[in-house]
């Protein structure tokens, strides 16, 4: 049920963030790190996508943090899924906006559509 209701924010996902000119969303596009914007953070994300998987991890100042996880993802439409049992979220929307990939958890994007605001944890594409 979930996944049904993501793929139906994917579609206003060009109405949302203008993507009408915005490149197409393939594995080899999206390809990169994604990470919080620098700043002074505790504890936050990063995952590396490549063609053929993943890799994420989180950094936290209160050791010790989760291990890291590497798989396999999908990939349909802006629906990522994250082909790996230990992954928390599952799931995320990738949306392209100034120039570069965001990735979102679908409780960020239904607030983001709800609010207009980007979330200050949002994950952006550093390549």
């Amino acid at each position: 049920m979930k996944a049904t209701f993501t793929l139906l924010l994917c579609g206003v996902a060009g109405l949302a963030v203008g993507c009408r000119s915005s490149p197409s969303i393939t594995p080899d596009s999206i390809a990169g790190r994604y990470t919080v914007r620098p700043g002074k953070w505790y504890a936050y994300e990063d995952i590396v996508l490549r063609a053929d998987g993943f890799d994420w991890r989180y950094e936290t100042d209160a050791q010790p943090g989760p291990d890291p996880i590497s798989g396999r993802f999908s990939l349909d439409g802006c629906l990522l899924t994250f082909e790996q049992p230990q992954m928390r979220q599952p799931h995320r929307i990738i949306t392209h906006q100034r120039g570069r990939f965001l990735m979102w958890t679908p409780s960020q994007y239904e607030e983001y559509l709800r609010t207009g605001r980007i979330p200050h944890d949002i994950l952006y594409q550093t390549r």
